[in-house]
C-alpha cells in the first residue's frame, strides 16, 4: 500500500517514469527487503520494470513520444540523436515503418526492449560538436532528430542494410 500511495503522490506530479533512487527516498526499507517486495509487486503487475532500476508509474499515463523521452531516462550522461532508419523513415526515404526507435549515442551500443517500445542505441564516436550543426532539436520530443544526410551518412558508418532506401 506504501508504495501506491507514493506513486499517485508523483502521478500528480506528472511523473510517469519513476527511477530506484526516487522509489528508495520514499520507501527506506533495507535494501534486501525493497527488492523483495518490487520483485512481487512487478509480478502482480502493480508497477512494470522498464530497465534495470527503472519503472512505469501505473497511475500516470505516458505521454506523447514517450519513447523517446525514455530514452533521456535510459542514457541521462550520454549525448544522443535520433537517426539511422528511424530519422530515414521519417524524411520519407524509407516507406517501412521501423521496428525499433534507432538512436546514435556517445555510449555503448545495446538494445533495450521496453513495454512502450524497442530502443537501439547505437555507439558513435563523433563528437557532438560534429553532428549537432546537422541535427534539428525537437523540443516535444526532447531529442535531436538527424537530417537525412547525416542519418544515410551513419547508415553507411555502422555498415546497415541500404536496400530500404528509396532513391527518388
Amino acid at each position: 500500500m506504501a508504495l501506491h500511495s507514493v506513486l499517485r503522490d508523483l502521478a500528480k506530479r506528472g511523473r510517469w517514469v519513476v527511477s530506484e533512487s526516487t522509489l528508495r527516498s520514499f520507501l527506506p526499507e533495507p535494501m534486501n527487503t525493497y527488492r523483495v517486495a518490487m520483485a512481487r509487486h512487478v509480478r502482480a503487475n502493480a508497477i512494470t520494470r522498464v530497465a534495470p532500476g527503472l519503472y512505469l508509474n501505473p497511475f500516470a499515463p505516458p505521454p506523447a513520444w514517450a519513447l523517446e523521452r525514455l530514452a533521456a531516462h535510459l542514457r541521462p550522461h550520454d549525448t544522443y540523436y535520433l537517426s539511422l532508419e528511424t530519422a530515414l523513415h521519417e524524411h520519407g526515404l524509407i516507406s517501412q515503418a521501423p521496428s525499433r526507435l534507432t538512436i546514435m549515442t556517445s555510449g555503448r551500443s545495446y538494445t533495450s526492449a521496453t513495454p512502450l517500445g524497442v530502443i537501439e542505441f547505437v555507439h558513435t564516436a563523433r563528437p557532438p560538436v560534429s553532428w549537432r550543426p546537422r541535427t534539428t532539436f525537437s523540443p516535444e520530443r526532447s531529442i535531436h532528430v538527424a537530417t537525412p544526410n547525416l542519418a544515410l551518412e551513419d547508415l553507411r558508418r555502422v555498415r546497415r542494410n541500404l536496400d530500404l532506401i528509396e532513391t527518388e
